[in-house]
């Protein structure tokens, strides 16, 4: 719904070299409701947009000095069309001014640390507060119960209802939580940011530990101690 948006796609391709990975195969669900009819749905999929400095050529990649591999932001989950095309033009925005500075990484930092305080502070001070922090900041416990409740109302919501709900609780709580991470000073040894930064983004921010073969869910499906299994 939100990449097969026409002047969205048309807008990403003028402003930005696009490309796309897959991190691992996206995790599905099924409910035999035991008359023939089973139910699938994909389960704790999610996405992340990274905006990068652009790779001047192709031995850049290899030196983990080079601009190309700076981190400008990163756009987590999805949000809806509006909201993600505010989003990359901020970026693209950012990326004018900070791309010819030898300090680039020391005022991304700065701009990522004040940003994360600036959305906290809205949510937390404004005349009613934000709806959509208070409603979302504590994470849903999965269940099965939970789980195959889902599985069902999702058949039968409307999608842009989802897409609506979803961009609100990531702008609110995932926004700022991405911006901290990017002000955090890091090591510039990594020859891929990007690679570095996807797990810590996808397990402290996504909810998604990469490395959890059972994504958290283990002790709901397999029973015992809440862990790995």
């Amino acid at each position: 719904m939100l990449f097969s948006d026409k002047n969205l796609a048309a807008y990403m391709s003028e402003n930005f070299e696009c490309a796309w990975q897959e991190l691992r195969p996206v995790p599905k669900a099924s409910i035999d409701f035991g008359n023939g009819r089973v139910l699938k749905r994909t389960l704790a999929g999610n996405v992340a947009t990274w905006i990068c400095m652009p790779t001047a050529s192709p031995a850049s990649t290899s030196d983990a000095n080079d601009p190309a591999n700076r981190v400008i932001d990163v756009i987590p989950a999805l949000f809806t069309i509006e909201h993600y095309q505010a989003r990359l033009a901020a970026a693209h925005a950012l990326h004018g001014e900070v791309r010819d500075l030898d300090d680039a990484t020391t005022v991304l930092a700065d701009w990522h640390r004040q940003r994360s305080v600036q959305i906290n502070n809205k949510a937390a001070n404004g005349p009613a507060g934000d709806p959509h922090r208070t409603k979302y900041a504590a994470p849903r416990s999965l269940n099965t119960t939970f789980l195959a409740k889902a599985m069902v109302e999702s058949g039968v919501k409307l999608k842009r209802s989802f897409l609506v709900e979803d961009s609100a609780y990531n702008r609110a709580v995932r926004s700022p939580q991405a911006h901290a991470l990017l002000a955090t000073p890091r090591e510039r040894e990594a020859p891929n940011e990007v690679a570095s930064l996807t797990p810590q983004l996808f397990k402290n921010v996504l909810g998604v530990d990469l490395d959890d073969p059972y994504l958290g869910l283990a002790p709901y499906v397999l029973g015992g101690e809440i862990g790995r299994h």
